[in-house]
């Protein structure tokens, strides 16, 4: 069974190799020590429709990029997270696993950046023409205006802009796994693997619109808003279909 040809997953975007297997080290290998081999990763990442050639890419990038170090044992490699990609991950550990959103004791800062200053500032929800927020006054060296407000008494619409930004992201996610809840109404029933990689599509798909912004945005809107009823249906989910433990997978044959 191929997931992401399932009707549910058509309107999320397409994969990306590389990232796909941060997110399975971030999940299965946090561990100091933790690894996991070549043929493992092939197995997981066969029901995503990524085909072998494509992780070998995909890890030989992460490795180049100095997230994954290898070793042999025998004709198998092995692979783990480097000491500073590891750190990276545990950083955002809880913005992904969480389920609800960070303490109200955050600090916002609105940006306002000059003309022609540059579209995107990492990190920041735009809200306007050259209006952002942020949690940091870090504004990447840029010349613009940085001045503190008080969350809980933005107006209205700064809040609406915010979850217009936020928001779409969040509600197809949420459409694709009340889908999937209809093809999969157990879960725990599919076999070791594919539970595997179901799990680590629905992790995926989460982490890269989680990311995107700091976890304190949440505390600007509703608990109805999208984005936490999102949250909520993704660590069901993982609940439904807790971690694997890679040492005791049985490594489909058409796999290896």
């Amino acid at each position: 069974m191929i997931f992401t040809d399932l009707p549910a997953f058509s309107s999320l975007p397409p994969l990306k190799v590389w990232s796909v297997l941060v997110t399975a080290f971030g999940d299965l290998a946090i561990d100091d020590g933790a690894t996991l081999s070549g043929p493992v990763l092939s197995a997981l990442l066969a029901p995503l429709g990524i085909k072998q050639e494509a992780v070998r890419t995909a890890l030989h990038r992460l490795k180049k990029d100095n997230w994954i170090v290898s070793r042999k044992e025998g004709r198998v490699s092995h692979y783990s997270l480097t000491d500073h990609a590891r750190a990276q991950v545990r950083l955002f550990q809880t913005h992904v696993y969480a389920p609800s959103a960070a303490s109200e004791d955050a600090k916002w800062y609105l940006i306002v950046t000059e003309p022609g200053a540059a579209d995107i500032i990492t990190g920041a929800v735009r809200i306007g023409r050259r209006m952002w927020l942020h949690t940091q006054m870090h504004t990447e060296q840029m010349d613009a205006l940085v001045t503190p407000v008080d969350a809980q008494a933005l107006p209205g619409w700064v809040t609406d802009a915010a979850l217009q930004r936020l928001g779409a992201g969040h509600q197809t996610l949420s459409i694709a796994l009340d889908a999937l809840a209809e093809d999969f109404p157990d879960p725990g029933a599919l076999p070791p693997f594919q539970a595997a990689s179901l799990r680590l599509l629905i992790l995926h798909q989460w982490r890269r619109i989680a990311l995107r912004y700091p976890v304190e945005i949440e505390t600007l809107f509703s608990s109805d808003w999208a984005g936490a009823q999102c949250r909520q249906k993704v660590v069901s989910w993982l609940s439904k279909l807790p971690p694997p433990d890679p040492e005791t997978f049985s490594i489909p044959r058409r796999a290896t």
